[in-house]
C-alpha cells in the first residue's frame, strides 16, 4: 500500500481534499454540516418529552396500578387473612361449592377489619362465581365431546390462577383475575 503525501508543488493538492476531488464540493459539504448542525442544535432546546411517564399518572391511585401494590398500610395478620381468603376457594375440590362459600365466610367476617382483606376478598369471591359459572356452562359440552378437553383446561387454569392470587396475597398485592365479572365492588 502506497502512502499518499500532498506534493507542495502541486496546486491541485488540497490536505482537505483527496486527489482527484474538488475544493468547491468540500466548501459546499461543509456548509451542509454547519447546516445540520445548527438544525441540531435548534432541536435541542425544544422541551423534551417523558417517554417514562404517561400523561396521567397522576390520575392513577396506586392500589388500581397493573401490578396490584396498595397505597395503604397491610400488617402480616392482614396478609396471612389474604392470602387465606384465596387459599379457601380449595375447599371447593372437597365441599361442594365451598370455593365460593369458603371465601365469602372469610371475606364477610374480616372486611370491616382490613381493607387488604376487603379488597381480596372481593376479587376471590368475584373470581370464584364467574369461573363455577364457566365451568359449568364448559361441563355441558362434554355432551358434543370438545368438554373432554375444555374442563382438564379450564380447571387447571383455576388452579393456576388461585395460586398466582395466592403468590400475590403474600407479597401485599391484590391480584385482578383475569376474564372474571365484577359482581361484588
Amino acid at each position: 500500500m502506497r502512502c499518499m503525501t500532498p506534493n507542495p508543488n502541486d496546486e491541485s493538492s488540497d490536505p482537505d481534499t483527496g486527489p482527484g476531488e474538488d475544493p468547491a464540493d468540500t466548501d459546499r459539504l461543509d456548509d451542509d454540516a454547519a447546516e445540520s448542525v445548527e438544525d441540531l442544535e435548534t432541536d435541542a432546546s425544544a422541551d423534551p418529552i417523558d417517554v417514562d411517564t404517561p400523561a396521567d399518572a397522576d390520575a392513577i391511585p396506586e392500589s388500581d396500578a397493573d401490578d396490584g401494590t396498595v397505597d395503604y398500610e397491610v400488617s402480616s395478620s392482614d396478609r396471612t387473612w389474604g392470602v387465606l381468603v384465596h387459599a379457601a376457594a380449595f375447599v371447593g375440590l372437597v365441599v361442594p361449592f365451598g370455593n365460593i362459600l369458603a371465601p365469602l365466610i372469610i371475606w364477610a367476617i374480616k372486611k370491616e377489619d382490613s381493607r387488604f382483606v376487603d379488597d381480596n376478598g372481593k376479587q376471590a369471591i368475584n373470581f370464584q362465581i364467574t369461573w363455577t359459572v364457566l365451568l359449568f356452562l364448559v361441563g355441558l359440552t362434554i355432551f358434543i365431546v370438545i368438554g373432554l378437553v375444555l374442563v382438564p383446561l379450564v380447571a387447571l387454569a383455576w388452579v393456576i390462577l388461585v395460586i398466582i392470587a395466592i403468590i400475590r396475597a403474600s407479597n401485599e398485592k391484590v391480584y385482578d383475575y383475569p376474564l372474571t365479572l365484577d359482581l361484588i365492588s
